[in-house]
């Protein structure tokens, strides 16, 4: 008859796997969680405007900072020297938009009437020269 301590290490790969398997998971949740939160976000933007798009736009160059709020569900970064402009960089998630919008201004309704929005195709980068202005 085979010893019990025999038959453990017979079986030892089988409890690494599942040891390994619940780690994995306990890692994704943790990631999971952690993109459901902020605390993966920068915390700040610097946005240079160029004058060959809009020279008017030269206000909103500057740094912008995430805005806190919680009870706002999309992610805004407000510009930080309040004497430069009030611009602001947010992200829509609505079903027909899902992008990035500049706004200088109504920012309740930015994402219904953006005035600048990014491209839907590659919404992860916001190139104002390909952007569309509406």
């Amino acid at each position: 008859p085979q010893s019990t301590a025999q038959g453990c290490r017979k079986h030892l790969h089988i409890y690494i796997f599942f040891a390994l398997l619940l780690g994995g998971y306990g890692f994704l949740f943790s990631i999971l969680e952690l993109q459901g939160s902020d605390q993966l976000l920068p915390q700040y933007l610097k946005v240079e405007f160029g004058d060959n798009l809009d020279p008017t736009l030269g206000l909103y160059a500057g740094c912008y900072e995430i805005m806190k709020s919680r009870s706002w569900t999309r992610v805004s970064y407000a510009q930080t020297d309040p004497q430069r402009g009030q611009g602001r960089f947010l992200y829509c998630s609505d079903e027909d938009t899902r992008s990035w919008i500049f706004a200088p201004n109504n920012y309740d309704t930015a994402c219904s009437d953006p005035y600048i929005r990014s491209s839907e195709e590659r919404p992860t980068s916001f190139d104002l020269l390909d952007a569309k202005g509406d």
